[in-house]
């Protein structure tokens, strides 16, 4: 099965750092605890201090993924700005 963030990857390169760990493996156990994961897949968008912005658990497509990437990397101007 290959992973969601496959071609998310590519397509946000610039935006996003993207790190895979295995809540069973290394640093893996201790950084799924920290962020209280519950386990894959899991899924976090850190701002770039650290914080956590944005969480999701379980099965998600690369669509509704990439949709919460792009609310987090439109800088607000861009994304509230409307017509009129």
């Amino acid at each position: 099965m290959t992973p969601i963030v496959d071609g998310l990857e590519a397509k946000y390169e610039e935006q996003v750092d993207f790190k895979f760990l295995n809540a069973a493996l290394g640093d893996g156990k201790r950084i799924f605890e920290f962020y209280g994961l519950p386990g894959h897949p899991s899924y976090i968008l850190l701002s770039p201090d650290g914080d956590v912005i944005w969480r999701g658990f379980g099965p998600l497509s690369a669509e509704a993924l990439g949709a919460e990437i792009e609310k987090l990397t439109i800088p607000s101007s861009d994304a509230d700005s409307s017509p009129g």
